[in-house]
Formats: C-alpha cells, sequence, structure tokens
C-alpha cells in the first residue's frame, strides 16, 4: 500500500513539475516572439506604421527607392514576400494600380480608406479598365493622395493601429500610446492649417498640377490647376495660360509640388505671379519626415496669407 501511495505522489509530482512549465515567462515569450511583418504601399503609411508599431514590427516600404510612383510594380519575391506578411496596408482611393494585376491574399490587404468611401474625391480624370469577359469600361478616376488631408490621414492611422492591436494584442499597450501619440499631433496640425487659411476665404491661387484636391477641400482653397512640372520653362504657350487666368481671376500664387526652374520663378514674379511650394509628400523626402514637410507646407502657406509667428 505504502509503494502504491508513493507511486501516486511521484506521478502527480511530475505532473505538477509540467503544468509549472506551461507557465513560466520563458514559454510565455516563445508565444510572442514573432515580430509582426508589415508593408506598406506609401510614404505617408510608412511614416504611421513606423510611428505607431516602432520595434515591434518589421516594417516593409518596397517603393522607397523607385522613382515613380505612378508605373511602380512589385517584384515576384517582393509579391512572395508580401504574401507571408502578416498586414499590407495600402492607401487605397486607386493609388495601388498594380493590385489589379497582382494576386496577393486579401485577407491580409488592409484598405486604409475603405470605410472613408463618401470622402473621396475624383481626380478629374478617367479610368478605363475590364473585368474578366465584361470588356472594357470607364471610371471617373478618385483622387489619390488622401494624406493631404490631416483629418483622413489620422483615419487612416488609426486604420493601422486597431488592426496591430487585434492581431498583436500582447503589444497593445505600446500601438495604442504610439497611436495616440501620433494622432494628437496630426488633429493639432490639422487645426493650425484651417486656422490659417480661415483668415482669407476668398484667395485663390494657381496649383501646377491637380494632386492638390484633398488638400484643397480640407483647409478651404479654391483656385484652377495647370499640368506643369517643376522643369517646366515658361514659354509663350505657357505664359499665354497665366496671362488668361490673371484677366480671369487675377491670380497672385502658384503652388508648386518643388522648386520651380529660377528663370521661369522670376519671370513669374516679373508678371505679379508669386511660386509658393507645397510638397504633396509622394515619397520618402531626405533627411525628413511627413510632419517636417506638413510643418514646411505651413510656412509655405504663411507666405499667401501674410501670417507670422
Amino acid at each position: 500500500m505504502k509503494k502504491i501511495s508513493l507511486l501516486l505522489l511521484s506521478v502527480l509530482f511530475i505532473v505538477g513539475c509540467k503544468n509549472d512549465t506551461k507557465n513560466t515567462p520563458e514559454t510565455e515569450s516563445a508565444v510572442s516572439t514573432k515580430t509582426p511583418i508589415v508593408y506598406v504601399s506609401t510614404y505617408p503609411l510608412h511614416y504611421f506604421a513606423k510611428r505607431i508599431g516602432g520595434e515591434h514590427i518589421d516594417l516593409r516600404f518596397p517603393m522607397k527607392t523607385s522613382k515613380s510612383i505612378t508605373n511602380w510594380k512589385p517584384k515576384t519575391i517582393t509579391i512572395a514576400s508580401m504574401q507571408e506578411s502578416d498586414f499590407v496596408f495600402i492607401n487605397g482611393a486607386g493609388f495601388e494600380k498594380w493590385l489589379m494585376s497582382t494576386s496577393i491574399s486579401e485577407s491580409i490587404v488592409i484598405n486604409t480608406t475603405k470605410n472613408l468611401e463618401d470622402r473621396l474625391l475624383e481626380s478629374g480624370s478617367l479610368f478605363t479598365h475590364s473585368h474578366g469577359d465584361d470588356g472594357a469600361h470607364v471610371h471617373n478616376e478618385l483622387a489619390a493622395l488622401t494624406w493631404l488631408d490631416m483629418d483622413l490621414a489620422n483615419k487612416q492611422a488609426e486604420v493601422i493601429a486597431n488592426h496591430l492591436i487585434s492581431k498583436f494584442p500582447e503589444h497593445k499597450a505600446v500601438y495604442e500610446s504610439n497611436f495616440k501619440t501620433l494622432s494628437e499631433e496630426l488633429i493639432e496640425l490639422d487645426t493650425k492649417f484651417k486656422t490659417l487659411t480661415a483668415t482669407n476665404l476668398e484667395l485663390q491661387v494657381i496649383f501646377s498640377l491637380p494632386v492638390y484636391q484633398y488638400f484643397e477641400k480640407a483647409y478651404n482653397l479654391k483656385g484652377r490647376s495647370l499640368h506643369w512640372e517643376p522643369n517646366y520653362e515658361l514659354n509663350h504657350d505657357r505664359a499665354q495660360d497665366i496671362e488668361y487666368l490673371k484677366k480671369a481671376e487675377n491670380f497672385k500664387y502658384m503652388i508648386w509640388e518643388a522648386a520651380p526652374l529660377s528663370e521661369t520663378k522670376s519671370r513669374l514674379e516679373a508678371m505679379g505671379i508669386e511660386s509658393i511650394v507645397v510638397n504633396p509628400i509622394y515619397t520618402a523626402p531626405e533627411n525628413s519626415n511627413y510632419f517636417k514637410e506638413m510643418e514646411a507646407n505651413y510656412n509655405q502657406l504663411s507666405k499667401i496669407y501674410k501670417v507670422t509667428e
């Protein structure tokens, strides 16, 4: 009887040791050692994801070195890597045309503007494509640069935070805290822009390119858009365009995506047009970031509204 009792105690001791092993810190950490692999399709999303995830995500931005954001397509090896990732956060609003010819599981592709469709704007261009045997048909193309409206950008960042928290709750506190800080900064700068432009709601400007739709709507900017790249010279036809616009609306300012040629800038000044640079932040800025560029954009607009701080 004594031998049976000793044997039973031994079995219980072994079982108890096994149960204790399940609750050791080493075992628990093994469950959450996987660093989430996160892909993003735009620089602003890269910035938001980095601010939110920090060292708790493996962040990848394959378009970073591309010279063209409109014609970029992922390489086969990149697509394969995307398929193995946890999330592929996209801008939506028609920005990622490469997705139409790329097969990536819908379960990991997260459209950060999916629930903002009522706030998406048309670009003014037409887009032709086809579905299977239905033949080609035409859509009004959406404007894509949603991140120039910082309220929309804030909501896109929130989508990133929510998905990271949902799938990796062990880092919830970090993700929530980081997003809270980011969100407060976006809201503050958004308010700052709105306060600035509210000082003159009748002001009209010329936009060098039709890429500022969300910026215009969010901050009550009015004007006309041309199709001028910063490296364009002010030839006879373009000078005629400026003369026409000045007579029609008495424009005094022109917003560029980057600094125009110095000769173009000088000739425009002679015609009464001051050049202002508002960076649309298509790509990762060198030695800068999203907020620094938006602050620089604010300072440029302050010249138009004659505000000094």
